[in-house]
């Protein structure tokens, strides 16, 4: 006795179809071998629906996430700073986004990892960071890297004629 596949069209025997509760005999409507072509088939089809969702859910996440630094960033905007430690009076001037820089001062001086030494020796002396004051000196109108780093390099000389042992910044 025998079934005939709804795939191939092919009279099998019993045992060439997997059981299946639902049916009224109890067995699959295609055969084994034909179940295993439409399984890969359906598997490569779920695999590439998969790749492709997968890649338009990175791409926009990494969109998102870069859309968001850049409003977090312009909202407090781009310029100059000083980082000072209020009972000795030594301050840091540093330029870049100033939510940006505020942030990655405070984990770095933390993580002990700070590239300027002199302000990181400093803090390692005071770490109490409530004594240590971030304050915008001086604010750009627009994002200009080059005209950031001469106004900054201007500032940090005239306050090294004024201020010569309290200025911690050691690039100059």
């Amino acid at each position: 006795m025998g079934k005939v596949c709804t795939k191939c069209n092919k009279t099998q025997p019993l045992t060439e179809f997997h059981k299946h509760k639902k049916s009224k005999d109890g067995l699959g409507w295609e055969c084994k071998e034909c179940r295993k072509i439409l399984n890969s088939i359906s598997y490569q089809k779920n695999q590439e629906k998969k790749k492709k969702y997968q890649l338009k859910r990175n791409i926009s996440h990494k969109q998102y996430y870069d859309e968001y630094q850049k409003t977090k960033n312009r909202s407090e905007g781009y310029g100059l700073y000083t980082l000072t430690h209020l009972p000795t009076q030594y301050f840091y001037i540093g330029e870049g986004w100033i939510l940006s820089r505020r942030m990655c001062h405070i984990e770095s001086l933390n993580a002990k990892r700070n590239t300027c030494i002199k302000l990181q020796e400093h803090y390692n002396k005071y770490p109490n960071i409530d004594e240590w004051e971030f304050k915008v000196i001086y604010k750009l109108d627009e994002y200009n890297k080059n005209e950031g780093r001469e106004l900054e390099e201007f500032v940090i000389q005239e306050s090294r004629k004024k201020y010569s042992t309290q200025v911690l910044n050691t690039r100059l």
